[in-house]
């Protein structure tokens, strides 16, 4: 498996055009001058006055976003045409694809060969009319990056593509997260001998604070994937390394997910 160096990400006209026709920005040129600094690798953002909507991005980091609260219904409104799953699933498809994302760059399931995704909605709870309802105000899937053939894993938006619908299925917030990657070096996939060594060996990490790793003896595993770590476009990467998690039981009777490397690295 590969170990990818992050070089900054490099930016499109069409992809800046692309992006801020999908915001619906009211000055789309004095919006698209104001992120011009963006093609020549520097951060940019624009925010509309009064700020309902902002758009933003780093090629360092290869993030791009933006948002309009507008577009989800507010604490007195009542939400209408937001997408159901399917539809969203649909909507982000095509959204990825304005975008320039082809559909081999994004992770599958892997024997159904769908597209691997997070799903979350947005509600919201108050008085409306007179009466208390809970309203659900915008639904959002996450589709996940694909590199040979690995998908990215990590917390939050961390390898791939989030797009939340709000108001008559219109992106209320959309985060790119798409490093720019170089092959830096290539390494044997370590095998389960190796693996189970490392863990042994401490070199592998969980965050379940009820488990003491020193009072753990004995573990059954009952699956491994693997996956290539990245870190929320927030944090700085230098780095895109392969690991592997691994489900596993402990003696106590625990679930633990561990994480855990799959190649040699200094």
């Amino acid at each position: 498996m590969n170990i990818y160096r992050v070089v900054p990400a490099k930016f499109s006209v069409q992809f800046l055009t692309n992006l801020i026709a999908m915001g619906g920005f009211k000055e789309p040129e004095k919006v698209k001058n104001a992120l011009v600094p963006a093609l020549r690798g520097k951060d940019a953002l624009w925010e509309e006055i009064p700020a309902h909507k902002t758009i933003g991005l780093s090629p360092e980091r290869g993030k791009a976003q933006f948002f309009d609260t507008s577009r989800r219904a507010g604490p007195k409104e009542r939400p209408h045409g937001v997408p159901s799953d399917e539809q969203a699933l649909k909507l982000a498809m095509e959204a990825a694809k304005v975008l320039g994302i082809s559909t081999n760059e994004l992770a599958k399931e892997p024997d159904s060969g769908r597209p691997l995704i997070r799903r979350s909605k947005q509600t919201m709870g108050g008085l409306l009319d007179g009466k208390y309802s809970e309203r659900e105000i915008s639904r959002a899937v996450y589709l996940y990056r694909d590199f040979d053939g690995i998908p990215v894993y990590g917390s939050g938006n961390c390898g791939g593509l989030y797009v939340d619908f709000g108001n008559d299925a219109r992106i209320a917030s959309l985060d790119l997260s798409w490093r720019n990657l170089q092959v830096k070096t290539t390494r044997p996939t370590a095998d389960r001998n190796q693996i189970a060594k490392w863990i042994k060996g401490g070199k592998a990490y969980f965050s379940n604070e009820d488990v003491k790793p020193e009072k753990v003896k004995k573990l059954t595993i009952h699956d491994m994937v693997a996956h290539y770590r990245g870190f929320p476009t927030d944090y700085h990467q230098s780095e895109v390394l392969p690991m592997v998690v691994i489900q596993a039981t402990a003696d106590s009777g625990a679930h633990i997910m561990l994480f855990c490397p799959i190649v040699e690295h200094e």
